[in-house]
């Protein structure tokens, strides 16, 4: 159930990397590229599906590192879909408005990719 290590990964990507990602930029520019890659993770997040006010919400919690490495932290995403910019305009309101209230909403903005980045 291991994952594999950074020499299997970059063998196995390197070995079935397409054509045109392999010549994106310059010839051999993706495989060079995948020779020096390094793994990052893993980070296991995970999903649940349920429904609020009548909407079909995506809730993702994600374990990460603390910055100082001997820790977690959890990042939470709570995202819905719908095609009318009004009304998620008005649902985002309502949610953030109900988590504040309960003392669980954290208004702070991070982006996962760069926090997993800095801390693996």
């Amino acid at each position: 159930m291991d994952l594999p290590g950074q020499t299997k990964s970059r063998t196995f990507l390197i070995d079935n990397a397409p054509g045109k990602f392999d010549d994106w930029v310059s010839n051999n520019w993706g495989t060079t590229a995948l020779a020096s890659a390094r793994i990052f993770g893993p980070v296991l997040a995970k999903r649940s599906i349920g429904t609020w006010s009548s909407l079909q919400i995506y809730i993702e919690v994600w374990p990460i590192k603390d910055a100082a490495g001997t820790g977690i932290e959890y990042l939470v995403e709570a995202s819905f879909k719908t095609n009318s910019r009004t009304t998620a305009a008005t649902k985002q309101a309502d949610l953030i408005t109900l988590l504040t209230n309960k003392g669980w909403f954290l208004a702070q903005d991070s982006l996962k990719t760069q926090l997993i980045m800095d801390r693996y």
